[in-house]
């Protein structure tokens, strides 16, 4: 039988009602495999309580107390599954992917729409099915939610209702639960034997969410001397204004200062297309990087990582537009 590691984290799964009728995270969630006692049919599972928290509360440093612990007892388990709540998941499952370099063991994230201890609760099926998949020949790290397990890299949350909460936009799921279980073939596995911890993160980033009528004075306002990245979300295939009132003054700006600049889409499919419109090719000439269809989470986390990496800026392009660990959709692009 596989040894797993459940690592508590805290989310809605774990949550109970307080005396006004608000979801708060307990002290503690020792209860929760109460909730399914059928799973130690599956695999024999060793409870570690990190922290107890509302994902809206998770940060980087939170995200490298979870990778250290992985890294801490990786030989000791064939696989890992982490309890967490719905709004950050997405954020902490693409900066693992980072953080654990050369993994070779599953480590997968689940939650809940409903406290476990509801009537109808969907964590009594995520928390199964993904101590399923951490007893599977994946390499990865993933979320499993729903029908799907899904690339935490590539993972979006769509819903607050829906029990399916998340999508992966432009790849698709790992395994898609029905009578069995079935793994894709796009499925990372590997067999190294050593996990390498990679947790430098720099949060000095912007994130510059293009709309009608922003201004170049607003931008600038938004990227403060001590910042060392900027992300432009902007419209389409990577396509912003750059008429009498377009914000060309500002992007020049900012890559003038040699801050690494990345265009990323608003779009939730699809990706970054340069050479489709003048906006595009106007911050591809200037020595914009494209995020490609890296989701804008990924986007986000993935030039944290790569300003913790290196400090060449060369170097951090290079790895920016490398498919590290399955993050965006390997292509041809044009000289």
């Amino acid at each position: 039988m596989k040894r797993i590691c459940l690592l508590h984290t805290g989310g809605t799964i774990t949550m109970f009602k307080n005396a006004a009728g608000v979801l708060q995270p307990p002290t503690s969630g020792e209860y929760l495999l109460e909730y399914v006692p059928n799973i130690t049919k599956i695999a024999d599972i060793d409870n570690v309580f990190l922290f107890q928290l509302d994902s809206s509360d998770i940060n980087p440093r939170h995200w490298k107390v979870i990778a250290e612990a992985i890294a801490e007892r990786y030989d000791r388990y064939d696989g890992f599954v982490i309890t967490h709540g719905t709004d950050t998941m997405a954020y902490t499952a693409t900066a693992l992917s980072f953080m654990l370099g050369n993994l070779s063991k599953p480590v997968i994230v689940t939650g809940s729409q409903l406290p476990i201890s509801e009537i109808a609760s969907d964590g009594v099926t995520n928390l199964i099915n993904a101590v399923r998949m951490a007893c599977e020949p994946i390499s990865e790290v993933a979320i499993m939610f729903g029908h799907h397990l899904i690339r935490g890299n590539r993972s979006k949350k769509v819903s607050h209702f829906n029990l399916d909460a998340f999508i992966s936009p432009n790849c698709l799921p790992l395994s898609e639960l029905g009578a069995e279980l079935r793994l894709a073939d796009h499925c990372m596995v590997r067999r190294s034997k050593q996990v390498q911890l990679q947790t430098d993160l720099v949060t000095d980033v912007a994130f510059i969410k293009i709309f009608p009528g922003i201004t170049n004075a607003f931008i600038l306002g938004m990227v403060p001397p001590r910042t060392r990245g900027v992300i432009f979300e902007a419209y389409g295939t990577g396509n912003f204004p750059l008429g009498d009132e377009g914000i060309q003054e500002a992007m020049e700006n900012i890559i003038s200062q040699g801050i690494p600049t990345v265009i990323s889409t608003q779009c939730i499919y699809g990706g970054v297309e340069y050479e489709r419109y003048q906006g595009g090719w106007f911050a591809k000439s200037r020595g914009a990087i494209t995020a490609q269809d890296m989701t804008s989470e990924a986007a986000l986390i993935k030039l944290m990582w790569c300003l913790g990496q290196s400090s060449d800026d060369k170097e951090i392009k290079r790895l920016y537009q490398t498919n590290v660990v399955g993050e965006l959709t390997e292509r041809e692009t044009r000289p």
